[in-house]
């Protein structure tokens, strides 16, 4: 019962995640500056992450920019996936 339990809330989890609206982040522009808050490409960014998960980006002019969380470039967000 308890596979089977286990196995519905991960699915519930997934299905939801597709849905979850994306999370607002910075960029980097230069070695020292972050500017504007835009939305990232991935849906369930997290910070503090392992370093293990894949970096979340922004789609800047075509490019995919690291995804910091505060505008000061520090925070770096992670896409956490499933395990």
């Amino acid at each position: 019962m308890l596979p089977m339990l286990a196995f519905v809330f991960a699915a519930v989890g997934a299905v939801a995640g597709n849905f979850l609206a994306p999370i607002s982040a910075y960029y980097q522009l230069t070695a020292t500056t972050c500017s504007g808050a835009q939305a990232t490409y991935e849906q369930n960014c997290q910070l503090d992450a392992p370093f293990t998960d894949p970096i979340c980006t922004i789609v800047v002019n075509g490019l995919h920019k690291q995804a910091f969380k505060n505008s000061d470039c520090t925070g770096i967000l992670r896409d956490v996936q499933p395990q």
